[in-house]
């Protein structure tokens, strides 16, 4: 089959969304892909738990209280402080210690990506081939 024709669903290997289906399209992906499918996924559930939280600690004690009930923690409103100061301060401590402890620089190459002709040599093996190294 030409590669200009047309495909139909049948014949194509790969899903809907244009992914190849089935577990080889799992050992095609590419690591930085993986690991950056991976930490969004921790970071939109670190997120919407502390929005959960906050959403909920917030309707049932912010609402429906008498002026005399209220106090204040670090000049803030109780339900204030417990329901977001302290769930999103928390969530910056995670996130900075996610982001300088557990997310790893990945290099953007992969073992498909290789040299060719029309590829420009290092600064380096250029100096060394030319001796004035």
């Amino acid at each position: 089959m030409p590669d200009d024709a047309p495909h139909s669903s049948a014949d194509s290997p790969r899903s809907a969304v244009g992914r190849k289906a089935g577990p080889a399209a799992a050992a095609l992906e590419d690591p930085v892909v993986r690991s950056g499918r991976r930490e969004a996924l921790w970071t939109l559930s670190l997120w919407l738990t502390a929005a959960i939280y906050s959403i909920t600690w917030c309707t049932l004690f912010g609402y429906d209280r008498s002026v005399d009930s209220l106090t204040f923690v670090l000049w803030f409103p109780d339900w204030f402080f417990w329901g977001v100061v302290l769930p999103w301060g928390i969530c910056t401590v995670v996130s900075i210690f996610f982001a300088f402890c557990l997310i790893q620089d990945d290099p953007l190459t992969s073992s498909w990506d290789t040299a060719s002709e029309d590829t420009p040599p290092d600064d380096r093996t250029a100096l060394e081939e030319e001796g004035s190294v």
